[in-house]
């Protein structure tokens, strides 16, 4: 596929695979949704998930440190959802890239109230 800032499904003849600058935004809200799953029922989505490897993942996408605790499993979640609204509203750069606006993430940091 010529255009880089398309998402498109690739396939061959072994496999299909969804490919483009979107994956990011896709990347974010699974991570969002385990870092929920595991704060309100304990559960871990796969063995990999475990909570240190999803804060660490978290800080990675959100330049953020979060405390290994209830709230700071629901602050990352919320970080990361927040960036993925971002994200979907964002202009592409050229090579497909998404411009990432940390300030404005850091906005919606410092707002939030968890319980």
């Amino acid at each position: 596929m010529n255009d880089n800032n398309a998402s498109y499904l690739e396939r061959t003849n072994n496999a299909t695979s969804f490919s483009g600058s979107d994956i990011d935004i896709f990347n974010i809200i699974v991570l969002a949704k385990g870092l929920e799953l595991y704060a309100s029922t304990g559960l871990k989505p796969t063995a990999y998930y475990t909570p240190t490897n999803m804060l660490k993942m978290a800080t990675k996408f959100t330049k953020v440190k979060y405390k290994k605790s209830r709230a700071g499993y629901l602050h990352a979640a919320f970080d990361l959802m927040a960036l993925s609204d971002h994200l979907k509203n964002s202009p592409r750069q050229e090579k497909g890239i998404w411009e990432r606006d940390y300030d404005a993430l850091k906005l919606f940091s410092r707002n939030i109230i968890v319980s």
